[in-house]
């Protein structure tokens, strides 16, 4: 019997403990090292990114401090950025897409997805007669100082608004965050 004990149980305690420090570790590497659930733009925001950047050459850009509003953010080639948020209208959740020259004004607006009502709050989310006044903005932007609302659609304006200044906030996170490897999108 102590033969059994010395040659079977010692191991086997030995063996278990090594595996518990093993696994130990494996956990500590993993959360250490492990991505953001999140790591990109949505298949739609990067086909908006990428007409609204004129380039499809986008890195992701990842950082564990994004606002929750913020979906997604990639680099070009030649330095600017695009950030994918989401802002809440009169229809519901609106997904865009802000786009940044190197100087940190905005190059402009993309909206990805938006269920406003029809005829009045699409005329926020059809075409670029609302967004394209936000293009070479820096800074705040505030409805009724360096945005016009559109009539009848003062909260799709409103939150497109809230979006990009969403995107504003988060650029600088964006700018300390790390490239994704292996190239991104």
């Amino acid at each position: 019997m102590a033969n059994t004990a010395k040659h079977i149980i010692r191991p086997t305690v030995v063996l278990v403990a090594i595996a518990i420090v093993i696994s130990g570790v494996v956990s500590v590497v993993y959360n250490l090292t492990k991505l953001p659930e999140t790591v990109g733009l949505s298949e739609a925001a990067t086909a908006k990114a990428t007409e609204l950047m004129g380039t499809d050459q986008l890195t992701t850009i990842l950082n564990d401090n994004y606002p929750e509003e913020v979906t997604g953010a990639a680099k070009t080639e030649n330095g600017e950025y695009v950030i994918g948020v989401t802002s809440t209208g009169y229809g519901g959740e609106m997904e865009l897409v802000v786009g940044f020259q190197s100087d940190d004004s905005v190059k402009g607006v993309a909206i990805v997805s938006a269920q406003e009502t029809p005829g009045i709050g699409t005329k926020v989310t059809e075409g670029d007669e609302f967004t394209k006044q936000f293009a070479g903005l820096q800074g705040t932007a505030t409805i009724g100082e360096n945005v016009d609302a559109i009539a009848g659609s003062t909260i799709s304006s409103k939150a497109v608004t809230t979006g990009v200044n969403t995107a504003i906030e988060a650029l600088s996170l964006v700018k300390e965050g790390k490239e994704q490897e292996g190239g991104g999108q």
